[in-house]
């Protein structure tokens, strides 16, 4: 039903905005589902992308810590067919990089603030593990389905990420 609501309210850029926030806090919870060791038959995080007809097609992770930092969903047309949704709804994304912010729990909180403290005294993620890990995804999302059907989203920290990567390379915003 969520799925078939987004088909009806494509053109509502507040509903856009709500469905991509699910999307982020999807992420949140993928590193908290991480964290509690959460499987795949009591995860948090496949709620909130699920009902919009995406699937999580890669993580982002802190290779110095193991922390889900961000995420690749994609469209998932066969979760749509299966609901007689035949088509992708206009403004819909092919794909979407999540990127969360701050995390406050568990193991990830120091690298979290890492990158917190190097963005609010330089502006600047570039010396981030994180960044680097996002500009490759989103290089590569890009070439597979055209930069015009990529959307970029993130919270806080997350957001200044999402920021400093459109700065970078230069992606119109949407």
């Amino acid at each position: 039903m969520v799925g078939e609501l987004w088909f009806r309210r494509s053109k509502d850029g507040n509903y856009k905005r709500t469905v991509i926030a699910c999307f982020i806090q999807a992420i949140y919870l993928l590193e908290l589902d991480r964290q509690e060791n959460r499987d795949e038959t009591n995860a948090l995080a496949p709620k909130w992308w699920i009902p919009f007809k995406y699937k999580l097609s890669q993580t982002l992770i802190d290779e110095r810590d193991g922390s889900i930092f961000g995420a690749i969903l994609e469209w998932d047309r066969s979760a749509a067919l299966a609901d007689f949704v035949l088509i992708r709804p206009s403004g819909a994304p092919k794909a979407v990089l999540a990127l969360r912010g701050t995390l406050l729990k568990g193991p990830t909180m120091r690298r979290d603030i890492e990158d917190d403290l190097r963005f609010l005294a330089w502006e600047s993620l570039k010396g981030s593990v994180r960044f680097k890990a996002a500009m490759e995804a989103l290089k590569s999302v890009a070439e597979r389905y055209g930069s015009s059907n990529v959307c970029i989203a993130g919270h806080s920290l997350g957001a200044g990420c999402m920021w400093k990567l459109i700065c970078s390379i230069r992606l119109p915003f949407r």
